[in-house]
């Protein structure tokens, strides 16, 4: 060979060699990005992992919490029902109570204004004759003007106060 074929032959292979060394520098720099942005993905995902972490920790927490609650929930529930429970039934005897009461004064308050009425010789035929009908089931009709306002206002009176008592014993109670 020649020496000119030599020298085409070396600026060839030096020219491949340059087009090699660019290309390698290019994969060169193209490994470096992939390895930054791998070593940034791996960050990101460590990170990740952590907050994961924090977050499975709260949330037991929070599953802990939330069954607390609803075990107080349901105690409060079991308590309102009981007091309810206890409150009507205060409430009922209450009533009857009063009803025993009732039935017994408006007895009375008859039998003094029979007394009355067979003292005094004074007839009220219109009354006497819707008395007993009115009388039968022991209670007073608004339209009977029989009784004393001040006895009724009493009975009234007594009947709250007893129904009060009853309904803070039991609140208590």
């Amino acid at each position: 060979m020649k020496k000119d074929e030599l020298l085409s032959v070396c600026r060839r292979q030096e020219t491949l060699l340059e087009e090699a060394r660019r290309l390698l520098s290019e994969k060169q720099r193209l490994l470096e990005q992939l390895l930054s942005g791998t070593s940034a993905n791996e960050a990101a995902m460590q990170e990740l992992r952590e907050t994961n972490t924090l977050l499975s920790h709260e949330n037991g927490e929070l599953r802990e919490r939330c069954a607390e609650l609803r075990d107080s929930l349901d105690a409060l529930e079991r308590q309102s029902e009981t007091r309810i429970e206890r409150l009507n039934e205060a409430w009922r005897t209450s009533c009857a109570t009063w009803a025993a009461e009732w039935s017994e004064r408006w007895s009375a308050l008859s039998t003094s204004l029979r007394t009355l009425e067979a003292a005094s010789g004074i007839s009220s035929s219109g009354l006497s004759d819707s008395w007993p009908a009115s009388n039968r089931d022991a209670s007073p009709r608004p339209s009977d003007p029989l009784a004393d306002p001040d006895d009724c206002e009493q009975i009234v009176t007594e009947f709250v106060a007893g129904l009060m008592n009853d309904l803070e014993k039991t609140l208590t109670g």
